[in-house]
């Protein structure tokens, strides 16, 4: 007993430093003038303004700080006083490196960085380099620049706050869309809030494959466990170390069939709760919101005739023409002469004035006709004589 007491007191030692620190972060506020000393390169005209630094140069040039007290970096947020550039590059210089060669210079991707109103946020534990504890960090901005930065925070976490954000990323579902009735993305590791956020921006998300690292640990644990036997020796062990590994892995696979089971049921879940219980008129489908129902509300007088006219978005018009057959929508740069029945769906620039006439802006369309069902502000089914 004194021995595993001894044992769990050496781990936990070992593991207290690990979860020890919390997150950290670090701003460098420009409105406040609280953002230490920032070197220009490059750079036609940096000013100090009421709302920050304003940035305009007609070069790619870059702004670049030295590190008080070096420390990693996972995660950066950069807020602007407008609309953020559409280009801008991290450049860090590792701890101890004396050569200029040594800086490194990373551009912040879609796959890794993503645009938060007036923000840019960076979750740095997938970027393809190594960040490591950089000394120095800047951002270059490419010419034709003009912006205003207002602060600049670089975040770190500690590696319990890591895995624990690994843990609560295996458990993100994707976003709830048209595919995943039958397609789901695996479970995607991000080990920062930042990363979870924008799991799902991308497609295919980007981060650390789960089925990677589930099959590295049953791996790891095997060889741990085959080490046990050669060590200990004798069939009993070898009966024992077979049966820890199958039942390991075993639980891998319950984990993640739960997890994988259990987005499937919230999808389905949803369309129970948003569009089969609901009355008609009151359903909504995943993205498609009431579509499905003012369509087939629509379809009788729809197929009154062959022909009749879709104002919608374009991705709907093959979902119309499969309702609606035999009858089918008229295509672009088809005539509308004859048409007396119009399917109007989301479309804001398509109103019916006092007068009965369906007017695209200043366009007459149809003269003289009337609304048959309106199914919200910009949706309608509207038909002549």
């Amino acid at each position: 007993m004194s021995r595993r007491i001894s044992f769990l007191l050496c781990l936990l030692g070992v593991a207290f430093p690990l979860f020890a620190s919390a997150k950290q972060m670090t701003t460098w506020d420009f409105v406040h003038k609280n953002a230490g000393q920032w070197d220009i390169a490059g750079l036609d005209d940096v000013t100090e303004q009421s709302d920050g630094i304003h940035i305009q140069t007609s070069h790619d040039g870059a702004i670049v700080h030295t590190l008080e007290h070096p420390q990693s970096i996972d995660a950066l947020k950069i807020n602007f006083a407008s609309t953020p550039p559409n280009r801008i590059n991290f450049l860090w210089k590792v701890q101890g490196a004396k050569s200029g060669d040594t800086i490194q210079q990373l551009p912040l991707s879609s796959s890794m960085a993503w645009v938060d109103g007036n923000s840019i946020v960076v979750d740095l534990t997938i970027a393809p380099a190594h960040i490591g504890t950089p000394e120095m960090i800047g951002f270059v901005f490419p010419a034709g620049t003009q912006t205003t930065i207002q602060t600049i925070s670089s975040i770190s976490y500690n590696f319990g706050e890591k895995i624990l954000g690994g843990w609560l990323s295996f458990w993100k579902f994707n976003d709830f869309g048209p595919r995943t009735i039958n397609f789901l993305w695996e479970p995607i590791l991000r080990f920062t809030p930042e990363g979870r956020t924008a799991l799902f921006l991308t497609e295919p998300p980007v981060g650390w494959s789960s089925t990677v690292f589930l099959t590295e640990l049953l791996g790891i644990v095997g060889i741990c466990i085959m080490l046990w036997i050669v060590l200990r020796g004798g069939e009993e062990k070898f009966r024992r170390g077979a049966s820890a590994f199958f039942s390991f892995a075993l639980c891998l696979w319950i984990l993640f069939d739960i997890r994988m089971g259990s987005e499937l049921l919230r999808n389905v879940g949803t369309d129970v709760q948003s569009y089969l219980l609901q009355q008609v008129g009151n359903r909504k489908f995943r993205v498609y919101g009431n579509f499905y129902d003012a369509l087939l509300s629509s379809v009788p007088a729809l197929q009154q005739k062959p022909r009749f006219a879709a104002m919608s978005d374009p991705s709907l018009q093959s979902r119309i023409l499969y309702e609606t057959y035999p009858s089918r929508p008229i295509e672009n740069g088809e005539s509308i002469v004859g048409v007396t029945t119009w399917f109007v769906y989301q479309q804001p620039d398509i109103t019916v004035d006092e007068k009965g006439d369906l007017r695209s802006g200043d366009t007459i369309l149809a003269k003289g006709g009337r609304i048959l069902q309106r199914f919200d502000s910009t949706s309608f089914l509207y038909q002549t004589p």
